[in-house]
């Protein structure tokens, strides 16, 4: 169980404790009281390429992933070609997935 990914500071007061969040339950609340808590409610996904906030993530067929303008910019550059700059494999935008985040 990622314990340290759902702790939060409500998990420890009876008033805010849900049948549903298994840290609110015994023996994981004691458990998890050692642990650091999470540190932001929402996580917030920064393009490698724009260095902004993700809105259209895209996945390279090398699991890379960036935003979709930040990768159409550099496809209307390069002739069609995206160059990862994590890898350097190179691909085309016919070959990104778009990725859904839960």
């Amino acid at each position: 169980m990622a314990a340290d990914v759902a702790n939060c500071s409500q998990c420890y007061e009876n008033k805010h404790r849900k049948a549903s969040c298994p840290i609110c339950q015994e023996p994981y609340n004691e458990l998890a009281q050692s642990l650091p808590g999470r540190r932001a409610r929402n996580s917030t996904l920064i393009c490698r390429i724009t260095n902004r906030r993700m809105t259209e993530p895209m996945m390279l067929p090398n699991g890379q992933v960036y935003d979709a303008p930040g990768l159409e910019r550099m496809a209307m550059r390069n002739d069609g070609k995206i160059t990862c700059p994590m890898t350097g494999d190179v691909c085309s935008m016919a070959d990104l997935q778009k990725v859904f985040i839960l």
